[in-house]
């Protein structure tokens, strides 16, 4: 959508949460997040920190999860290997994760940290937070 209707929808409440990150805008419509909970569904956002602090001031029983790299020097080389932006850019992706780690562990929000440093293994630790989390959902497959 534009930026004049993704504004006009930020006015009006549409939006459980809403950024701009890096000159784009994001943002997760609540009316669907809230008719899903209502049918009994459990949600998976795939959100920055600043969203999920957004989160958590409208729906503080979420579980919240912080999946962080193993290291600085890792989250760069990975952003490196993807060849996608100029150094300016890298470092400024960098300077916003370590910042956005930062206040996700100080919010006293995330209760959970998982280390990114194997997808099966993160995954597999996200499905067992979310089934502790949900006595209705299993998550497994």
């Amino acid at each position: 959508m534009d930026r004049a209707t993704f504004e006009r929808m930020v006015e009006e409440g549409k939006f459980l949460e809403h950024a701009e990150v890096f000159g784009h805008l994001y943002g997760t419509p609540a009316e669907p997040v809230r008719k899903a909970i209502e049918d009994g569904k459990t949600l998976l956002l795939d959100i920055d920190v600043q969203g999920g602090l957004q989160v958590a001031r409208v729906m503080p029983e979420a579980t919240f999860i912080l999946i962080v790299p193993p290291s600085m020097e890792e989250l760069r080389r990975r952003l490196a290997g993807r060849g996608s932006e100029d150094v300016a850019a890298l470092e400024r992706r960098l300077a916003k994760a370590s910042l956005e780690i930062d206040t996700a562990r100080n919010s006293g929000v995330y209760k959970d940290v998982v280390v990114n440093d194997d997808l099966a293994r993160a995954t597999d630790e996200v499905v067992r937070i979310m089934n502790q989390s949900a006595d209705y959902a299993d998550f497994t497959d």
